[in-house]
């Protein structure tokens, strides 16, 4: 097995191995954005009922109502902390997916690298017999004419 082969089917494995880290990296990054867009869409709500309930007593409101909107606001912010927590998660999970991704696509440049310096030298390795084969031959062909 040839040096350039050998770097060959390790190339193979590695960039198996980063497209595994990309798609990995990627449905983190989608888990991320849908918890983020979760969490506006909370913040979102929450901001239109301070809203209504700042209209509402403005207005004037029934204290059934108001503590009805009081429930609804304590478990509106509940749900938001809960949903903060899983951004931070989904984020702290996105960032070690880039990393494993990013150090992945260093190993395959690295190998393809190693291979690219085996084929450089296995030419130059080449090059260099096919130079003395052809000394060689000038040699003996000089020397069968006897011509010193």
């Amino acid at each position: 097995m040839t040096p350039s082969t050998r770097y060959d089917r390790l190339v193979v494995v590695k960039e198996r191995e980063k497209d595994v880290a990309k798609e990995s990296y990627e449905q983190a990054k989608k888990k991320a954005t849908e918890k983020l867009e979760q969490l506006y869409s909370l913040l979102k709500q929450k901001e239109v009922l301070e809203e209504g309930r700042r209209h509402e007593l403005t207005k004037g409101i029934s204290i059934d109502k108001m503590r009805h909107t009081q429930v609804f606001f304590e478990q509106l912010e509940t749900g938001i902390a809960h949903v903060q927590k899983e951004v931070q998660q989904a984020q702290a999970q996105l960032h070690l997916r880039e990393q494993n991704f990013q150090t992945q696509f260093r190993e395959v440049k690295k190998f393809e690298k190693l291979r690219e310096r085996s084929v450089t030298v296995e030419r130059s390795e080449r090059h260099r017999k096919e130079n003395l084969l052809l000394d060689e031959l000038a040699t003996q062909s000089f020397m069968q004419r006897g011509t010193w």
